[in-house]
């Protein structure tokens, strides 16, 4: 009767302590997502002739994560929920649009660094078309999405 009664409780014990781990486990929020879309409206005045978009899924006008302006100097993406203007620091790889050809573009903004790693995938008439990853870091932490886009004139 005593090994029972102390088995009961032991598993007793178990269940409590599983059942405050699984509590704590799902009452957790997810990590907010680094990466946010920018809109038509937050590009609205940036002068975008010969430009460069990238997009997290389809191209609809929705999905846009990294827009370039003044000669691709200058970018536009929404980190942590902020709008937020970042510089060119530095372009490795192939420049040429060609199938295939590699490209890195680094990109920085105070204490936010955004690296894309593309491929051009077609030269188009008036476009470059890219396949790549956009990888932000910012806070200590670190986020990549896969996008798409093209770089024209």
């Amino acid at each position: 009767m005593a090994q029972r009664w102390s088995a009961l409780v032991g598993l007793g014990l178990v269940l409590t302590l599983t059942r405050g781990v699984i509590a704590t486990e799902t009452s957790r929020k997810p990590a907010q997502s680094l990466i946010g879309t920018v809109t038509r409206e937050d590009l609205k005045g940036l002068p975008q002739i010969c430009e460069c978009e990238f997009y997290r899924g389809p191209i609809d006008g929705t999905t846009t994560v990294l827009a370039t302006w003044e000669g691709r100097t200058r970018a536009l993406a929404r980190i942590k929920e902020q709008l937020t203007r970042l510089e060119l620091v530095k372009v490795d790889g192939d420049t040429e649009c060609r199938a295939n050809a590699e490209l890195s573009q680094s990109w920085r903004a105070e204490a936010t660094t955004v690296l894309l790693k593309l491929s051009a995938e077609r030269p188009g008439e008036e476009a470059c078309w890219y396949r790549g990853t956009m990888h932000v870091t910012t806070g200590g932490r670190t986020e990549a999405v896969r996008i798409t886009g093209a770089c024209g004139c």
